[in-house]
């Protein structure tokens, strides 16, 4: 008797992709898992990226599209987890491409492992380069089952996974609790842990699924000044809900924070904004490192990357500074 698939939903926003989102979109319908709701939500892109999305819609009956005026990446992907029909979703962005078995793979971890959240691992796409098929087949496949606080903390100590949407699956029922921070370019930041926290169980493994596209010429995704304001406000509310939450686990919290503010001191030399607000960033981010690089320096269990630069911070923050400047 053939067991009935049950249906998923892929949500991928889509603003101005006309390059990119052809590679996107035949990885996904290439599926090996068929029972797909593909939800593709126009975010009101001005070049050909809508006349794509049609394209291929008319192509393959389980694209949906919703068209929206410009509303920024986490109210598209509010509307796609209230909108999707599936009893799963998996978030994507639209530059980026799937393994054939992404979904089954994912499903398959999901409901073996009875969780909330499964996740795969994954590596980056240098624009105009072909996957290495080498590099994703990997060493043996490790798989590791976690409840909520074994997930948490990984999270926080950023081993084995880290808070993109994308390389995910959820249950649906978890988005009726959390939503991405309206107006937020860090939407991921401000709500990974929250789906954590909701979770029972969550299954890791450490295989090659999805690969993140590189632009040429961006420097980690290009983290515009906006988006390097809303990180560092996300991380500090991730790191007072973890106080309230999980008070156990609040050291775990200030190593992310603290790798939150050295990402964006790495970045902010890059960002298009004036003098004067670069000087006020960097001022916040100067007092964000001297509150925390004493617990993260004692902590063990951080990264040894965070653990260094505490380390370096004590000699000025301009020494760090142009350390991970030399390092870029």
């Amino acid at each position: 008797m053939e067991i009935k698939e049950e249906l998923i939903t892929i949500v991928i926003p889509v603003y101005n992709l006309g390059k990119y989102i052809r590679n996107c979109l035949d990885s996904v319908c290439a599926q090996t898992y068929k029972n797909l709701e593909i939800l593709l939500i126009d975010d009101g892109s001005t070049d050909n990226t809508l006349v794509i999305c049609r394209e291929y819609a008319k192509r393959d009956e389980r694209i949906r599209m919703i068209c929206r005026e410009h509303e920024g990446l986490s109210a598209v992907r509010n509307i796609g987890s209230r909108e999707a029909k599936g009893e799963y979703i998996a978030h994507i962005d639209g530059d980026d491409i799937l393994e054939r078995t992404y979904i089954s793979y994912l499903y398959q971890l999901l409901t073996e492992y009875d969780a909330d959240i499964s996740m795969c691992s994954y590596i980056p796409l240098w624009e105009g380069r072909e996957k290495s098929q080498k590099k994703a087949a990997g060493k043996d496949v490790k798989i590791k089952v976690m409840n909520r606080e074994q997930a948490l903390e990984a999270l926080l100590y950023q081993k084995h996974f880290i808070t993109a949407t994308w390389a995910k699956l959820f249950k649906k029922k978890l988005f009726s609790k959390v939503e991405f921070p309206h107006g937020k370019l860090a939407e991921d930041m401000g709500s990974t842990y929250k789906l954590i926290h909701c979770s029972e169980k969550v299954v890791y493994s450490s295989k090659i699924q999805y690969y993140y596209l590189q632009r040429s010429g961006s420097i980690v995704h290009a983290l515009s000044f906006q988006k390097g304001k809303d990180y560092l406000e996300q991380s500090e509310e991730m790191v007072k809900f973890i106080e309230k939450e999980y008070p156990h686990m609040i050291r775990a919290a200030y190593s992310r924070c603290f790798s939150s503010n050295i990402q964006v001191l790495s970045t902010i030399t890059f960002f298009k904004k004036n003098d004067f607000s670069k000087k006020e960033m960097v001022a916040e981010i100067t007092e964000n490192i001297k509150k925390y690089r004493k617990n993260v320096l004692f902590n063990r269990e951080a990264r040894v990357v965070n653990r260094g630069c505490a380390f370096v911070s004590y000699f000025g923050i301009w020494v760090l500074r142009l350390g991970l400047m030399i390092l870029r």
